[in-house]
């Protein structure tokens, strides 16, 4: 009896023995060593420079009105030349071309023509205006890109219309007067001139 107990005893001990060595895990293998990169990405932030921004000069425009007009002349600039369709024009020796933008709305109550009558006056006296109501002159100038004023002869209340003149004037001018001829025979408004003091950019 003695001697089955101790065969029974000695059976359990080595299936307990089997079972460790069952379920013992093998050995790790040697973790693979991952190379550390000779460089690591910086992290700081570019900080940006910091640069001298211009102060824009203030545009030149004025706004006049009479007889149920107005009109609004801004945008002054110079140039030495101006390219149309079918020729260059090269202002002469000492001169330059000044162009000026006009606007104008019918702010009355019935229609009326275009302001359409206009002059530039200098120190040396008054000059000639190009723009379209001149029998010989262009619809636009290519180069600076312009349209200019003058395609519509009539408008309604509220309308409005613009575009572009040229003057040639001394290249030492600092500045010009500009001035819109007004006439009519409709209303009651007698005929005058109504100036604008316009800078000329160097």
């Amino acid at each position: 009896m003695r001697r089955r107990r101790l065969l029974v005893l000695l059976a359990a001990l080595g299936l307990g023995g089997g079972g460790v060595w069952a379920t013992t895990d093998p050995p790790l293998p040697a973790r693979e060593q991952i190379p550390e990169p000779t460089e690591r990405p910086s992290t700081d932030t570019a900080t940006a420079t910091a640069t001298a921004t211009a102060t824009p000069v203030p545009e030149y425009s004025e706004t006049k009105t009479y007889g149920g007009k107005s009109l609004t002349v801004a945008a002054p600039e110079t140039r030495r030349t101006l390219k149309f369709e079918d020729e260059t024009v090269t202002a002469e020796d000492g001169s330059v071309f000044l162009l000026l933008k006009l606007t104008t709305t019918n702010v009355g109550d019935q229609s009326m023509n275009v302001p359409s009558m206009f002059g530039v006056r200098t120190e040396e006296g008054e000059t000639e205006i190009r723009e379209q109501y001149v029998a010989d002159s262009r619809e636009r100038i290519l180069s600076p890109e312009r349209k200019l004023f003058g395609e519509v002869a009539v408008y309604w209340p509220e309308a409005t219309n613009g575009g572009w003149l040229y003057a040639e004037i001394p290249a030492d001018a600092s500045t010009v007067t500009f001035v819109w001829f007004f006439t009519t025979r409709v209303r009651d408004e007698e005929d005058r001139e109504i100036t604008y003091r316009v800078p000329v950019p160097d």
